[in-house]
């Protein structure tokens, strides 16, 4: 090593323990591994070296603070580079599971009654509760059979902080009250001008925190309500499961689950049930890329070609 990339080393070590671990503590772990394979004996500072994504943290020299790297993006160390590598993606430590309740055209505003959300002159609030039977009860339980978090949107936080610890938890249904105020609310609200007050809740503030959040050891995310939420995390490609609740009602319009943005993922179902009533559920988790065919004639016809060609007149 030369006086002048020992030089330089030192000078990343002290940035690295005494800057960067204040905006992403332990950076300097990836740094000192980064300048390690820069400045070794022998080393090629010329080659780009792989990290695991377990690793990732901000890099300052190309990052924004708190943003974490994407699958090949590099960071310089000295005269080398590192870059991560997408075949060492870790798992996610924790999921996050949209529960939903819709309609068939697929609106989910207001399910539980006409107070909950009125917003556009929505009428039909409460629309799911006369379907609301053994069967429904029971997949509720199954999403909560595991330990939570919840992961609420603004306003479908306030709803529930004031319901839920009003309800009292030794009638019907009292477990879910007791369930719901004994573990952690997390609030996302990007003005912040949330009343958190509502036992172990914790205010979010964008769905960059969210992103942190998952990463972070700890229970299950699961949604309730929350559209707005929701469409955020499907845009980030932040969902690895889904339960959904169709209700047999067609309710005209509404807030719906799936807004256009979404990240295009396959999905494959692990539990089902039919309810005598009409009620359907399907418990959904995430499986790999989509996958598509073709039932084109292998020599379309003139009257097929003079249709894609007016497609393309139109779009």
């Amino acid at each position: 090593m030369t006086p002048e990339q020992n030089k330089a080393t030192v000078t990343a070590f002290y940035d690295l323990m005494f800057n960067q671990s204040q905006r992403a503590p332990g950076a300097y772990l990836v740094y000192a591994l980064g300048a390690y394979l820069s400045y070794a004996p022998g080393a090629d500072s010329s080659r780009t070296h792989q990290v695991p994504r377990a690793l990732a943290v901000p890099c300052p020299a190309v990052l924004e603070p708190h943003r974490s790297p994407s699958v090949n993006e590099t960071c310089p160390i000295g005269s080398g580079r590192f870059v991560l590598d997408s075949n060492k993606e870790s798992d996610p430590v924790r999921k996050i599971i949209v529960g939903a309740q819709v309609s068939m055209d697929g609106v989910m505003q207001a399910p539980g009654g006409p107070w909950e959300d009125p917003t556009k002159g929505f009428t039909f609030g409460g629309w799911v509760m006369p379907y609301f039977n053994r069967e429904f009860g029971e997949e509720i339980d199954r999403v909560f059979k595991e330990k939570f978090d919840l992961l609420l949107g603004r306003k479908t936080y306030e709803i529930f902080a004031a319901y839920w610890p009003y309800y009292d938890e030794d009638a019907p249904h009292g477990g879910i009250a007791k369930l719901f105020n004994d573990i952690k609310k997390y609030a996302v609200s990007r003005s912040g001008k949330v009343e958190t007050g509502w036992a172990r809740s914790v205010l979010l503030r964008d769905i960059a925190d969210v992103k942190r959040l998952k990463q972070e050891d700890g229970p299950n995310l699961v949604t309730q309500g929350s559209t707005e939420l929701v469409h955020a995390l499907l845009a980030n490609d932040l969902v690895d499961a889904l339960s959904i609740f169709t209700i047999p009602v067609v309710l005209g319009g509404g807030k719906k689950l799936f807004a256009d943005g979404s990240a295009p993922h396959a999905f494959k179902l692990t539990g089902s049930r039919v309810a005598p009533n009409g009620l359907l559920i399907g418990h959904y988790e995430r499986d790999g890329e989509l996958t598509i065919g073709d039932t084109a004639h292998d020599s379309p016809s003139d009257r097929e070609v003079a249709r894609r060609e007016r497609m393309k007149q139109e779009n």
